[in-house]
């Protein structure tokens, strides 16, 4: 028989006499785990929503504002603040008072009715590394079905070159005070 076995089965004997010598501790060794799976089931929940959001429109346009208003729908992005000042956004972050911001710059409507590619920058506070990716996912989803959407319509028409969207990032790790 393998060394260890045996040391395994030496430690489950020597457990079961500790039972039967207390019999106290069996009902905390049955019920112990089991509650603390069922608390614990309804206690922590991973599921992340409601990130603070800072929207930066810098273009000020129907296009940008409707980009805007689609990646907050879902609820799992809130919009905090909308402004035009990339450096109010960056205070937000900072301040933890927002986890993201996104960024639509001057110019984006213009780009995408040219057909060409329009960067839209995502700033992620990545203290926090759960929230950040699905912050920075659902962004990027909804930019990666848009441009798709672009895409086929640009097929459609005589155009040589596809209209699109990009995505950049900048994750950072900010210290909370």
């Amino acid at each position: 028989m393998m060394p260890w076995l045996v040391q395994l089965r030496a430690v489950i004997l020597k457990e079961i006499q500790q039972i039967r010598a207390d019999k106290r501790i069996l009902p905390v060794l049955v019920i112990m785990p089991f509650l603390q799976t069922t608390v614990f089931a309804w206690a922590i929940n991973f599921e992340v929503d409601r990130v603070p959001t800072v929207i930066v429109d810098q273009d000020q346009t129907e296009t940008s504002r409707e980009h805007a208003r689609r990646i907050v729908a879902d609820g799992t992005l809130t919009e905090e603040l909308v402004t035009t000042d990339p450096d109010a956004a960056w205070g937000e972050l900072v301040a933890g008072r927002a986890a993201a911001a996104v960024i639509f710059p001057k110019g984006l409507e213009r780009d995408v009715l040219r057909g060409d590619p329009a960067q839209v920058q995502v700033l992620l506070d990545g203290s926090d590394p759960n929230r950040s990716a699905v912050a920075g996912g659902v962004v990027a989803r909804y930019l990666g079905e848009r441009s798709m959407e672009l895409i086929r319509a640009d097929r459609k028409s005589t155009r040589l070159n596809s209209s699109h969207l990009v995505i950049s990032y900048a994750v950072f790790c900010l210290k909370k005070k």
